[in-house]
């Protein structure tokens, strides 16, 4: 298939939204046909035409989908079909109404709103619970297969109008062996300013460097902005290596030495001093809200969502529903 115009069929999908690209493929929303489930929503990850030509890279986005299909977790997007048909591949994922973590920063800035904490917090305890069952991937023997997403960031991180948080993207993530292998060849995957410092230095990695990942993430959930910030590409490279990151503004939050102390150890340059795996760095979180005596309710923020986005989430709606009513009907 060439360059696609929408509407269009493949496999049991019409897709008709095109919602974003990568270097590797598209992204678009498509409802399923036939008799079982038809109508029902999904996004559709499909090679680029011209790399759909290239076995290696159609064998990656499949090596993609059987490791996105392995992790059961309420925390990651599911894979609900994987397919090669010709020049075309494709995987099918749930469709998570809502926006990536990074837009939904963007509306509360635009909307000059704060973000409430207890939403930060349910945001990160979503992600770190993702990130433990990432990590905790076993094979079908029951070994350890070292998984390391690798492109943790806010435009992966989904959020629904229904307050659930979804890892996303596996596109570039690696086990064990194949992360040795970056490393002896000097290899960088990943968004700069999310990487850990040894990850912007090609150098050996675990999954510490994506606990240094949502580590950023989590910075700038509190601090309102971002970590490394600068249009030199040399800069960002620099700060990621040297593993910069200042203090909270003073005063922004209760018991804030205990979000420090956790900071520090999550951003610690050394992976060797930050916290062992996701599951301690979550308890560290838990126990900072215990200690707020926080609630954190995922039906009251998404109450709180619809009701500071209704205007948003209602375009939203409405535009996707009047694409698919305009679809002509799929013979199946």
């Amino acid at each position: 298939m060439g360059e696609k115009s929408i509407p269009f069929r493949i496999g049991d999908y019409v897709a008709f939204d095109r919602i974003g690209k990568g270097g590797m493929a598209e992204i678009f929303l498509a409802r399923t046909t036939g008799c079982c489930g038809a109508g029902k929503k999904v996004v559709l990850k499909i090679i680029l035409p011209y790399l759909g030509k290239i076995p290696s890279f159609v064998a990656a986005l499949m090596n993609e989908a059987k490791i996105m299909e392995r992790i059961r977790s309420p925390f990651v997007t599911q894979v609900a079909d994987a397919q090669v048909r010709g020049e075309d591949a494709w995987i099918a994922m749930e469709y998570v109404e809502g926006v990536d973590l990074h837009h939904l920063l963007g509306l509360f800035s635009k909307k000059k709103l704060r973000v409430p904490e207890e939403l930060l917090f349910h945001v990160i305890t979503c992600l770190l619970q993702g990130l433990a069952s990432v990590h905790g991937l076993r094979d079908e023997a029951g070994r350890p297969l070292d998984l390391i997403h690798l492109d943790l960031s806010p435009g992966n991180v989904l959020v629904s109008f229904a307050a659930e948080v979804k890892l996303c993207d596996f596109g570039v993530a690696v086990t064990g062996d194949a992360a040795r292998i970056l490393a002896q060849s000097k290899e960088v995957r990943g968004k700069l300013s999310y990487m850990s410092p040894e990850q912007a230095a090609g150098l050996p990695l675990d999954r510490r460097s994506d606990l240094f990942s949502a580590g950023i993430i989590f910075w700038e959930l509190l601090s309102g902005r971002k970590l490394y910030s600068s249009s030199d590409k040399d800069k960002v490279y620099q700060m990621a290596a040297e593993a910069q990151v200042p203090p909270l503004e003073p005063g922004r939050f209760a018991r804030q030495e205990a979000l420090e102390a956790i900071l520090a150890r999550a951003l610690a340059r050394e992976p060797a001093q930050r916290y062992g795996s996701a599951l301690e760095f979550l308890d560290a979180v838990a126990g900072y809200v215990r200690a707020r005596k926080l609630v954190v309710s995922q039906l009251s923020l998404a109450s709180f969502l619809e009701e500071a986005f209704s205007e948003e989430i209602l375009r939203l709606r409405y535009e996707r529903e009047r694409v698919m009513s305009m679809l002509l009907p799929v013979e199946v």
